[in-house]
């Protein structure tokens, strides 16, 4: 096991989440198992993409604004109190 693996491995000890090229599918689990927060996904295309970064468990909004500025996905806080994601300008 390399040292970057064991860091990404390691690292929601101290709080945080690291993904290298990971589908978002996974990301989505992962940050779903460290808090609240429930994702619904409009489009399953968009699951697939690939997501890079270093996440604070307690940083939805990190998150998300990585996932709308870097992937173009955008995100909608429903009445539920779940987020609701879609690829932009396709809701």
């Amino acid at each position: 096991v390399s040292l970057q693996e064991l860091n990404r491995d390691l690292a929601w000890q101290s709080g945080g989440l690291i993904f290298s090229r990971e589908p978002l599918l996974h990301v989505l689990e992962e940050v779903s198992r460290y808090s609240r927060t429930k994702f619904e996904v409009t489009d399953p295309q968009i699951l697939s993409m690939s997501v890079s970064g270093y996440f604070k468990v307690d940083d939805i909004d990190g998150l998300l604004n990585n996932l709308q500025n870097n992937l173009a996905i955008e995100y909608k806080r429903t009445s539920l109190g779940s987020i609701e994601l879609s690829p932009q300008n396709k809701r």
